[in-house]
């Protein structure tokens, strides 16, 4: 039995357990020797004869001391380890002390310890008894909450503790906690013993089987941000340590377990139980993840492992095979290995599993770091394609851990892809993405490089041959490698295969060429790792006729039929990777086909708007007559006219002019975009894109299909044309890869007159709005110490006087002069659509767009408008109510008419997509400003602390792209959470809903001057 137990009270002080047995136990408090019952001392008592001063015996009222002589006290002070306790004895055998409270207070004291970062620490000490906890803590710091039901106990405690930094409170547990949920106190430790049958001043009973679920419900709401940790105990005859520990796991997943069975040491050695313990905390904290704590043997470190396990455990099943293997291991890495599992059963147990069944080999050949590394990819593997790929990874330990040998000498793609991507995103064309792939290669719109790199010994020309790879596929997607299919060109040849091999090394020294004239600095580098290559001697007319300016990849194709009948085949460049040209065709065609549409569609818009603004112009705001027949093809109007000579391929879109029935007409940029990618892909805009398919009449409809907002969902439509974006596990400390799907969607606009009615309620303050932001546009600064003006700068004179007078050369700016400042702004506005947002606060939100778009079309600033909201990661929308090039007419006000409340906030993955829009905009000051009722939620458990974590890194990656964040919110618990997402000055809490209409504006006026 001494194996099982982990927290273990040796003699202390004035106090030792000299004898238990048959129910009772034998104790020495200082002078005295008491005896009282005990259902844990189990077998026979050491002595045939115990003489204690003090007896509990029992009676039919419930029992009595006896003492064995007259005159004896029924009080008395000991010493208890550090402390100083009375001793009194009480009703059912109590003395008003339990020794095993040493062992609690010496966690917490722990715990606390090392708390220097957190300016005041809160411990709530509930079923605090005589208070040696409380002692423990004041003594580290702490101020206390000291809740107890025992008016006795209570007084015990006050004697001995005599500090301002303890709140006494003589209350029921519950109706306490229930209280301080109302005032919304969180704590930063919390210490829990309940009984298992008790009752409090009111006549209130507490009941373990009863009320113990009820209090953990209500745990998370006391935990604060910083948090140190949760201690649950109890006696072994009312809970096991592993149902405690289920307990705390349910209520606040995501942190390290630790299950303790404790025990008083008994003078002839033998251990006395004396009740279980489970422990919620974060295992990285060095207060208590000591390395000097000794392993857990195999049953302790089974009965750790079946918590976050047991949902797949079975009698034939079990993780007995797995503790005794990691019985082997110091403490630390046991402690590390159960921290992961907890993380992952939290997402699947199965995984969890696994990953506890190979941890052991795991940890024979990687350090710490290496392990989470194996882990990470193995979970990224689970979230991208399911369990069995998940498990497969984790299987391979051995491959990933040579990878991880590669790695101390080489350098990985995972350091150093955020500085590459952001390399590529400054080289023209599209925005191409990074992943990690076997070999170098790309589909046209994400490239794929080695997931490590080790070639040279210098971690320096690793990075350049990451550098020359990224560069080399770039090159491939710009300067068009792939305008015609080499496959196809291939399979005409007699040898396809060596037709593909060929034609990838002379494109290769085509596009090196085109590096070198555009980007002369990075082709000296590449030229470098190409140092000591060898072309054949017959490949040299060839190799100087495509890198000649005016070389195209139909160049290369006409020189392989030659270079086929040689013999020699050159060896590929260090960057060279490989041609995929099935993947491309695949994403290219799709590509193409999309973008087609698109363009059509920009174009119709352009039609409809400029036919708007013509009829405004006459005056025509009525309807087309029923009789009146629209054009059979409003594309037919439109012609595109191409350059007349060659140009370099950054200003083929600007080279292309559109006209409309023969006038010229400037696309919007949103058409540029699209433009631009189908000259990037096609080299050209075909005539075919202004041609209706087929006879009869023209439906635009068809042009883009657009499924309804109900069924855009529905059986995999939601994956085609979806954005995917990562998204942050703060458990994990890792992204989830691709994890949120994400589509844009337009507002069902409603024409209710909900806008003119709200100018028309606000008429006064939209005067005042216009004539604020008026006076914002027309605002000049002065400007001095200029070389010309429009007065002079007296305090420039005096200075350019003593300059001269000092014997130093006058300066000649001596003037003033007003200057209008120039406003380079654009702001998005993200709109909360979730379902809490029904009622007021969606009037409200709608009528403070309504006020605001009056006052910006005043100001002249650019901004757009995006609604959010979503069910799950699968599902999550963004809903346009206006763009950036839209003007704020008709259409845009029935749409914020049309915002209605939806489902729910995950905030994360819109604030990603918003700021890539947002980014995309030339502005000196770019704003995302969010208008929201609440904190981040979601059905797949995007909620407190894992919805807040994520969209605070979110907010992050904004910020690295230079988007200011905002948010404006009128949920009254927001600085719980806020000051931590956006930081302590970016919010702003409304207290009204009321007041929201008129407070946007006005806040938006002080975020931009």
């Amino acid at each position: 039995m001494t194996d099982e137990f982990d927290l273990i009270l040796e003699p202390e002080g004035d106090y030792a357990l000299l004898d238990f047995g048959g129910g009772r136990r034998l104790e020495r408090w200082g002078e005295y020797l008491v005896d009282r019952p005990d259902r844990a001392a189990r077998g026979r008592p050491a002595r045939e004869r115990w003489t204690p001063d003090w007896q509990f015996v029992g009676d039919q009222k419930g029992g009595h001391w006896r003492a064995a002589r007259p005159g004896l006290p029924r009080q008395w002070r000991v010493r208890l380890g550090d402390f100083h306790v009375r001793v009194a004895l009480g009703p059912h055998g109590s003395v008003g002390v339990k020794p095993r409270a040493l062992l609690a207070a010496a966690w917490a004291r722990a715990r606390l310890e090392g708390c220097y970062h957190l300016d005041e620490i809160r411990v709530l000490n509930l079923f605090a008894g005589s208070g040696l906890v409380t002692r423990a803590c004041v003594a580290a710091g702490a101020d206390v909450v000291h809740v107890d039901g025992s008016e006795r106990l209570i007084a015990l405690a006050r004697e001995e503790v005599h500090s301002p930094q303890v709140e006494w409170v003589h209350e029921d547990a519950m109706t306490w906690v229930e209280g301080a949920l109302r005032r919304g106190e969180r704590f930063d430790l919390l210490m829990l013993s309940p009984p298992y049958f008790g009752r409090g001043p009111h006549g209130k009973v507490w009941d373990t089987e009863c009320d113990m679920a009820h209090l953990m419900k209500k745990l998370p709401a006391l935990v604060s941000e910083t948090c140190r940790g949760i201690w649950l105990g109890g006696d072994e005859e009312g809970w096991s340590a592993a149902s405690l520990a289920r307990l705390l796991r349910d209520a606040l997943p995501g942190r390290t377990l630790e299950t303790h069975h404790l025990a008083i040491r008994c003078a002839d050695g033998r251990l006395l139980a004396s009740g279980v313990a489970a422990c919620w905390f974060d295992e990285s904290d060095d207060a208590w993840m000591g390395a000097d704590r000794p392993p857990l043997d195999a049953a302790r470190m089974e009965e750790r492992l079946d918590v976050p396990l047991d949902p797949v455990l079975s009698s034939r099943r079990t993780a007995g095979g797995i503790a005794r293997e990691l019985a082997g291991f110091e403490r630390e890495q046991q402690e590390f290995v159960l921290h992961w599992v907890n993380v992952i059963a939290h997402t699947n147990a199965e995984m969890a599993y696994q990953f506890a069944a190979a941890s052991p080999r795991a940890l024979r050949l990687m350090d710490r770091d290496g392990v989470e590394g194996w882990l990470i990819a193995a979970m990224d593997a689970y979230d991208r394609t399911g369990l069995y790929a998940g498990i497969e990874a984790l299987q391979k330990v051995e491959e990933y851990a040579a990878l991880q040998a590669r790695r101390q000498s080489g350098l990985a793609l995972e350091k150093v892809v955020n500085v590459l991507e952001a390399f590529v995103h400054g080289l023209n064309g599209r925005r191409l993405a990074i992943e990690a792939g076997e070999v170098p290669w790309t589909d046209t719109e994400t490239l794929y490089l080695p997931p490590l790199l080790d070639r040279y010994p210098e971690r320096e020309t690793n990075f350049r041959l990451y550098e020359a790879m990224a560069l080399h596929l770039w090159a491939q997607t710009w300067y068009g490698t792939w305008r015609e299919d080499p496959a196809a060109r291939a399979d005409q040849s007699p040898w396809p295969e060596r037709y593909l091999r060929l034609f990838h090394a002379l494109e290769t020294a085509r596009l090196d060429a085109c590096i070198a004239r555009d980007l002369p600095g990075m082709a000296r580098e590449m030229a470098a790792l190409r140092a000591g290559h060898a072309w054949p001697a017959a490949w040299a007319g060839a190799l100087a006729d495509v890198a000649r300016p005016g070389a195209t990849v139909e160049t290369v194709h006409d020189w392989l039929p030659r270079l086929l009948e040689l013999d020699e085949t050159p060896a590929p460049l260090p960057y060279q990777g490989e041609l995929r040209p099935q993947e491309v065709a695949r994403v290219r065609a799709a590509r193409i086909e999309a973008d087609r549409r698109r363009f059509r569609l920009m174009l119709l818009r352009m039609e409809e708007e400029l036919r708007r603004r013509l009829e405004q112009a006459r005056g025509e705001t009525e309807p087309r007559e029923a009789g009146e027949t629209p054009p059979r093809n409003p594309l037919e109007r439109f012609e595109l006219k191409r350059p007349d000579e060659a140009v370099p391929p950054e200003d083929l879109v600007d080279a292309w002019e559109i006209t409309l029935d023969g006038k010229p007409i400037p696309p919007p940029e949103e058409a540029r975009a699209v433009m631009a990618s189908i000259l990037q892909d096609l080299g050209e805009i075909p005539d075919t894109y202004l041609h209706a398919a087929g006879e009869g009449p023209y439906d635009p409809d068809l042009e883009l299909p657009q499924p309804s907002p109900e069924d855009v969902w529905k059986g995999a439509y939601h994956e085609e044309g979806a954005f995917h974006y990562n998204e942050w596990d703060y458990e994990r400390q890792h992204y989830r890869k691709h994890w949120a799907v994400l589509r844009e969607l337009d507002v069902q606009p409603v024409h209710d007159g909900f806008v003119e009615e709200t100018v028309r309620r606000y008429s006064g303050v939209v005067k005042h709005l216009r004539r604020t932001f008026e006076a914002l546009r027309g605002e000049d600064r002065l400007l001095k110490k200029q070389p010309h003006g429009d007065d002079i700068d007296l305090d420039a004179v005096v200075e350019a006087w003593a300059d001269s007078h000092a014997g130093m050369e006058m300066s000649d700016r001596l003037f003033t002069k007003m200057h209008k400042l120039e406003r380079n702004i654009a702001v998005l506005f993200m709109v909360d659509m979730s379902g809490s947002t029904k009622g007021w606060i969606n009037d409200a939100e709608r009528e403070a767009l309504v006020l605001l778009c009056e006052a910006l079309e005043t100001l002249g600033d650019r901004y757009a408008i995006y609604g959010f909201s979503g069910t799950t990661r699968k599902r999550c929308e963004v809903y346009r109510i206006k763009r950036f090039d839209e003007p704020y007419d008709e259409a845009v006000r029935a749409r914020i008419s049309g915002i209605r409340p939806r489902d729910y906030t995950r905030m994360g993955v819109a604030i990603r997509h918003l700021s890539r829009l947002l980014a995309e905009v030339e502005a000196k000051t770019r704003l995302l400003i969010t208008l929201s009722d609440g904190k981040p939620d979601d059905l797949d458990n995007y909620r407190g602390a894992y919805g807040i974590e994520d969209t605070r890194m979110a907010l992050i990656e904004a910020k690295r792209e230079g988007i200011h964040p905002y948010c404006i919110t009128i949920d009254t618990e927001a600085m719980d959470y806020l000051p931590h997402m956006y930081g302590p000055v970016n919010y702003t809490v409304i207290d009204e809903v009321r007041k929201l209409p008129l407070k946007v504006s006005d806040i938006y006026r002080r975020l931009t001057t």
